[in-house]
């Protein structure tokens, strides 16, 4: 039986992550899942037009790389953010599992999932998964790995492409 990592503890700790992340930091951002009934398919099972769900506002931390900028072809700018989530507040309010391929919508830029990492314990137990017959420790956050992608590519928003009359001339 271990002294530290009760109940009592894990809410605690809890109370203040969900405090700082929520009321002093408050950054909140928008997820899109993909609506997969909706989305159209080829021939080959490749999606034609992902149709995404209603959005689902969450307040989480971020950090965000520099922006590098490839100039092949055309002028593209390649950029990487990681998002860390309450995973209680993932779980209880929004009902929200996240998962690759979903788009977070921050500072008027979308950004596509690489990777959720779901490994973060508190004294290193994870109670939904532990053999032990003890009540401690916690699984708290859920955090995601992403790439910034382009307006087009995500059908969320129509895109304006220029002037799409063209000019009479009298």
């Amino acid at each position: 039986m271990s002294l530290f990592g009760k109940a009592q503890d894990i809410t605690f700790i809890q109370g203040i992550n969900r405090e700082l992340i929520n009321d002093v930091l408050d950054i909140a951002v928008d997820i899109y899942k993909p609506h997969l009934a909706a989305s159209r398919e080829n021939l080959y099972g490749e999606t034609i037009k992902k149709v995404y769900q209603t959005a689902v506002r969450v307040k989480c931390l971020i950090e965000v790389d520099d922006q590098e900028w490839t100039n092949t072809d055309i002028l593209d700018v390649n950029q990487k953010a990681t998002y860390s989530f309450l995973r209680h507040e993932l779980r209880e309010h929004a009902n929200l599992v996240l998962e690759v391929g979903d788009i977070i919508h921050w500072n008027d830029i979308y950004w596509e999932i690489d990777s959720v990492v779901q490994n973060k314990l508190l004294f290193g137990k994870d109670p939904d998964f532990d053999k032990s017959e003890s009540d401690t420790g916690d699984n708290f956050a859920v955090i995601c790995s992403t790439h910034q992608t382009r307006r087009d590519k995500v059908t969320i928003e129509r895109v304006r492409r220029g002037n799409q009359t063209r000019p009479r001339f009298t």
